[in-house]
């Protein structure tokens, strides 16, 4: 019991930085990608 009560704890710790880490990430990544649309739409436009 006491060996797989640190290997849990391990594994939430590792777990939960990626589950923050990734949807910000996306998020960046969508607003870098919005911006660059719009900013392209404009040169067209102009």
């Amino acid at each position: 019991m006491s060996k797989s009560k640190p290997v849990r704890r391990k594994q939430a710790f590792e777990v939960e930085p990626l589950n923050w880490v990734a949807p910000k990430k996306a998020v960046v990544e969508t607003d870098q990608e919005a911006k660059v649309d719009a900013s392209s739409d404009q040169a067209q436009d102009s």
